[in-house]
């Protein structure tokens, strides 16, 4: 659904020595989300979550 929004991050390594960083455990309503993941360069490399909401979830899905 567009209203969704992400809660966790994922780090896709099918690809190495690139990473791609997606959400996860999107849900409906989450008082705390992610709006933006990105990867770190540390070895192995690590998701976390940039741009947090607050509240309402973003009007747009987590990509």
């Amino acid at each position: 659904a567009a209203s969704d929004c992400c809660s966790a991050c994922i780090c896709d390594r099918r690809a190495p020595p690139y990473f791609e960083c997606t959400c996860g455990d999107t849900f409906d309503h989450c008082p705390a989300a992610c709006n933006k993941c990105v990867c770190t360069r540390s070895i192995p490399p690590q998701c976390r979550c940039t741009d947090r909401t607050q509240g309402r979830c973003p009007l747009t899905p987590c990509a």
